[in-house]
């Protein structure tokens, strides 16, 4: 028996990712122009202070294990932008890391607000465990996006990022904390990223072979995290 949703922390949720949604999509049309500048100046000066303002007051909730990554990434943007003097191209790289991983936290933010009726149970596994999944499956996406723009522009200005998200990614596929049926879903996905990192080296094979066996993982590892989730 499942239990009902807090309808406040709800419309909170709700919220902040419909003002988040909204500023990446500002970012995604308006970084590649400096003469945007002051459009997203504005949509930060809107949108970002509610996204702050809603963010602090969920932070206080039972929600907080589900937005530590987020919150960290945004406040990682915010640092960059720096008042809308910061980089238009990295500001909006790490406005998009914060909305895959805000809506990538969405599967553990709706079990954190739901009420359960008694002990028993969690539907969705131990909190830790939806937290490692959710995290692999927000970060791999913000990898295959990394890798897939350093390939196109033949050069190696996303390799440290490439080579931090990687050592994420392992890390979180190894994690001791799964349990052995999560593992066991992931299992195609491992032995992909056995192959994918053979081919990428450690940053020196950066190119087309790499990122199509990348693309493997991308499918293993979505699948997956959807089954376990669920």
């Amino acid at each position: 028996m499942s239990g009902t949703q807090d309808p406040t922390l709800r419309q909170g949720v709700d919220r902040l990712m419909q003002n988040a949604q909204s500023l990446q999509g500002q970012f995604a049309q308006y970084y590649q122009d400096e003469a945007n500048r002051p459009r997203l100046l504005s949509g930060v000066g809107q949108e970002g202070f509610l996204i702050q303002r809603n963010m602090n007051a969920l932070m206080k909730t039972a929600l907080k294990p589900g937005l530590n990554a987020p919150n960290s990434s945004y406040n990682t943007f915010t640092s960059t932008w720096n008042n809308g003097t910061g980089d238009l191209q990295r500001s909006f790289s790490l406005i998009s890391e914060f909305w895959r991983l805000l809506s990538g936290a969405r599967p553990e933010l709706d079990r954190l607000m739901t009420a359960q009726p008694g002990p028993g149970p969690r539907p969705t596994g131990p909190s830790a465990e939806v937290q490692i999944v959710t995290l692999l499956q927000s970060q791999t996406n913000v990898l295959y996006d990394y890798f897939k723009k350093c390939v196109a522009s033949h050069t190696p200005s996303g390799a440290a990022r490439i080579k931090e998200l990687s050592t994420l990614i392992r890390e979180l596929l190894t994690d001791g904390r799964l349990s052995p049926g999560t593992v066991v879903k992931l299992t195609n996905s491992k032995q992909a990223w056995t192959e994918f990192m053979n081919s990428y080296k450690n940053g020196m094979g950066i190119n087309n072979a790499s990122l199509a066996l990348l693309g493997y993982f991308v499918n293993y590892t979505m699948a997956a995290c959807a089954a376990i989730l669920k």
